[in-house]
């Protein structure tokens, strides 16, 4: 899931409702890239 908030029971939702990972929106480009490089290493 892809979301921009950090809230713990959106987040403990999201899990329950099956998904695989949580990540929220980073606010800024070195942020998205950072977040990017992560996403990429992890599931490619």
């Amino acid at each position: 899931m892809y979301s921009t908030s950090e809230s713990p029971s959106l987040i403990e939702q999201a899990y329950q409702a099956g998904a695989s990972t949580f990540i929220v929106k980073p606010n800024s480009f070195e942020g998205l890239l950072e977040m990017w490089g992560a996403v990429t290493s992890k599931y490619l």
